[in-house]
Order: C-alpha cells, then structure tokens, then sequence
C-alpha cells in the first residue's frame, strides 16, 4: 500500500467513485483567533496491490507547526478496500479516505500534516496558516 495523493479540504465528502470536494487544496487555512480549533478535513487516496485487498490498513495522521516545531494533533485512522467482482487486470487498485482531524492551531505561519505507516511517512500535505478575522 502507498499513497498516492493526499490534500485538505473545506469538506470532503465519500461517493461511491471517488470525492466531493469543496475548497480543496488550500494554501493557507485562515482563522478568527489564537488559539483556534477547527475540524480539518484531509482526504487520501491509496494504491493497493491484489492481494492487500481486504487488508484492514491503520495509519497515523499528525499535523504540526514548523515555527512551534512539534505536533499539535495526532490521531489513529484506519481503513480498507473490500473484495471486489468488478476490475480491469494490471490498473491501480485504490481505495479513497477521508478524516476529520480536530486541529488547536495556536500560531500562524507553515503547518504541516502527514501520514504515517510503521513509522515511515508516507504523504505531506504542506500548508500555510493565516489570522484573518472572517476565518475559513
């Protein structure tokens, strides 16, 4: 199993092939104040070979900020791609995600939120975060 697109959102909403996206692929997220919680939708795409169908994968998700150097949200998230009647031979297999991270942002600035596996990351979503009184 790897990765082969990760992103953020304003929502993300599952359908039967594939996302609903809404905002999707924001270079900052804008808030009101600091500190501020949001619920911050991350949607992910994984490529499975044949015999990881039907695997129960668990990944780590964390966010964080560059400038307080550290994780600020972190949380477990698993997921699986059931058996299937209907592929073509030799195509990608993938399974679509998506997760609602409860996030504290509490500086502005460069914000990061990856996926791990067994330790090893997998995917990083880059973004920036901004102070805006409207928020987003």
């Amino acid at each position: 199993m790897n990765i082969v697109a990760a992103f953020l959102a304003n929502r993300i909403e599952l359908t039967e092939s594939g996302f609903r996206l809404d905002g999707a692929f924001p270079e900052y997220w804008s808030i009101p104040e600091i500190p501020h919680t949001v619920e911050l939708p991350i949607g992910f795409v994984a490529s499975l070979e044949p015999e990881e169908v039907d695997e129960t994968f668990l990944v780590e998700i964390q966010s964080g900020s560059a400038k307080a150097g550290g994780v600020v949200a972190s949380g477990e998230f698993m997921f699986q791609r059931p058996p299937f009647t209907k592929f073509v031979d030799n195509t990608p297999l993938y399974v679509h995600a998506a997760v609602a991270q409860k996030v504290v942002f509490t500086d502005v600035g460069a914000h990061a939120t990856a996926i791990f596996r067994d330790g090893e990351c997998l995917a990083a979503i880059p973004f920036g975060v901004a102070l805006t009184p409207q928020g987003r």
